[in-house]
């Protein structure tokens, strides 16, 4: 299950400030629908490091990507030239 910023918010408040369990979490917001474990799980995130969101520069660098794409373009304008050259103004 995933969990909106406004539960996130919630529940991260709750659990710090008025020291809240999971399943005391459930049971007082059980018309939210949230998991035991999907509880579990976020708390034990913020427990252990302060935060629950990603840090800065943890996920794929852009340079990679636009790396990867230059790549592709490459071999497709390869194709596009060994087949008749029809459509590489297009690429």
């Amino acid at each position: 299950m995933v969990l909106n910023n406004e539960d996130k918010i919630l529940m991260k408040n709750l659990y710090l400030f008025k020291n809240y369990s999971a399943k005391k979490l459930i049971k007082k917001f059980p018309e939210k629908g949230w998991k035991l474990r999907t509880l579990d799980y976020f708390l034990k995130k913020l427990h252990e490091f302060g935060s629950t969101g990603q840090k800065p520069g943890s996920g794929l660098q852009q340079t990679i990507i636009d790396d990867a794409i230059d790549e592709w373009r490459a071999r497709l304008r390869a194709c596009v030239r060994a087949r008749g050259g029809n459509f590489e103004h297009l690429l």
